[in-house]
């Protein structure tokens, strides 16, 4: 089955045309998705992996997933620059939470 390429707006930005638009996993089970636009499903793909990286690779798990991303929608800007201190803020952040 094919799958329609989706459409704006952007979820984070609120982009609606000129750019190209992906389908994100805020979680896969249960399958959880939002459109982004290619920018903003960019940002969002490195803050996960940091995230994962800093934590051994260890996968996060779909309440972790779900925090992260409702942290990021939070956030006004998240440049490349200060992904290491955001990362390190959110880290934190969660490690005041109980994901169990």
């Amino acid at each position: 089955m094919v799958m329609a390429r989706p459409t704006g707006p952007c979820t984070k930005c609120g982009a609606f045309k000129g750019v190209r638009f992906l389908e994100h996993h805020v979680t896969y089970e249960p399958e959880v998705t939002v459109v982004l636009c290619e920018g903003c499903h960019t940002r969002i793909t490195q803050l996960n992996t940091k995230v994962a990286r800093l934590r051994n690779y260890t996968p996060l798990s779909t309440l972790e997933r779900y925090f992260v991303f409702d942290w990021w929608m939070d956030e006004k800007v998240v440049l490349r620059r200060m992904i290491d201190k955001v990362v390190q803020r959110l880290i934190k952040d969660m490690e005041l939470r109980r994901f169990d």
